[in-house]
């Protein structure tokens, strides 16, 4: 990630050939901002774009597509618990009973079953089960064939208790082995679809006013293209060979790719929306104070055309469609003339 953010995109957008427009623009000072009011603007609509896809992926697919769905604790506990135990070495005929604790008694599954025939503890309780799980264990006169009988629950040597930690401490950890699993599909597809957005967001980032012309001299940028074909192929590299272990994902079929294909594509439409979006906000409202904030170089005047200059300290006015700017990088007009001859000479 930090290859394709930071090092090969700047790279790619660093070596990018200038084009003619650049030599319209006015000076700089240098004490002018680094990061001035557009590139805020884009650099918080891209952020919004992606968030919005990866807390999709990450929220969304687990809870309306059955391939996506994350293990619950309690399902897990309550189908896999025997085969578990019996895989860490637990005897045939204490499994079904921790087990019961572990998933119907609310240690640490199945609380709302503790007070029910379900739990093999409800019948050695007249009144209710404990929900301290030694008192539980320990203190019950329920008495399971083949092993010691329970005596009282601050007994050190309590032998269903430390059954129950022992094992819980198994159950536990392959849960937490089979739930980062059951997250491989969305978080696969999360990883690739930001990679396709940021990928998208490169092409966006070749302009970084308010132009819509993205792909104005991309033939003549092979290094940036050059790039970008390389962050593509490694993407897919990454993801359906066996080097996806290494990064804990999974290889996607190709309905997941064309989606995030889609994603990737799809940053530059809404980018495209956006930036005229805030054009139009600079040719209605650029006197405002908010919207100066964030104005580009490039406004429209009343005919639709686009004039440069102006700045966000700058004033505007529209006289005899003359477009003057106090602001500093507003036009500086001088003048002086000679009289001689009754003859005026401009300088």
């Amino acid at each position: 990630v930090n290859m394709i953010m930071d090092t090969l995109a700047a790279l790619a957008l660093a070596t990018e050939n200038p084009y003619p427009e650049l030599l319209d623009d006015k000076p700089h000072g240098r004490h002018e901002a680094l990061i001035n009011g557009p590139m805020y603007v884009h650099i918080i609509v891209a952020a919004v774009y992606k968030l919005i896809w990866l807390f999709l992926c990450l929220y969304g697919l687990p809870t309306t597509i059955n391939r996506y769905r994350i293990l619950h604790d309690d399902v897990y506990y309550k189908n896999d618990c025997s085969t578990v135990l019996l895989d860490k070495n637990y005897n045939a005929t204490e499994t079904p009973v921790l087990c019961n604790f572990l998933s119907w008694c609310g240690f640490p599954e199945g609380a709302t079953t503790r007070q029910t025939p379900s739990c093999y503890l409800y019948g050695g309780w007249t009144r209710v089960v404990p929900e301290d799980p030694r008192e539980a264990m320990c203190g019950t006169s329920h008495v399971f064939p083949g092993f010691p009988t329970p005596t009282t629950a601050t007994t050190e040597d309590c032998f269903w208790f430390k059954r129950w930690e022992s094992a819980g401490n198994d159950m536990y950890n392959e849960y937490e082995r089979k739930k980062l699993e059951s997250y491989k599909p969305a978080l696969s597809m999360l990883f690739n679809s930001f990679i396709m957005a940021q990928i998208g967001n490169a092409f966006v980032s070749r302009r970084v006013g308010y132009e819509l012309n993205f792909f104005e001299g991309l033939t003549e940028s092979p290094i940036f293209l050059s790039i970008m074909v390389f962050i593509t192929a490694m993407q897919a590299i990454i993801m359906e060979t066996p080097v996806n272990y290494i990064f804990k994902v999974q290889g996607l079929d190709w309905k997941e790719w064309l989606a995030c294909i889609a994603i990737g594509v799809g940053a530059i439409p809404y980018s495209m929306c956006v930036r005229v979006f805030m054009r139009i906000l600079n040719y209605y409202f650029a006197d405002k104070s908010i919207i100066s904030v964030i104005r580009g170089k490039k406004v429209l005047d009343k005919q639709g055309s686009v004039k440069r200059g102006g700045s966000i300290k700058g004033s505007f006015k529209d006289a005899n469609n003359t477009r003057t700017s106090s602001g500093r990088t507003g036009v500086l007009r001088a003048s002086s003339s000679l009289t001689n001859s009754n003859k005026v000479v401009p300088l």
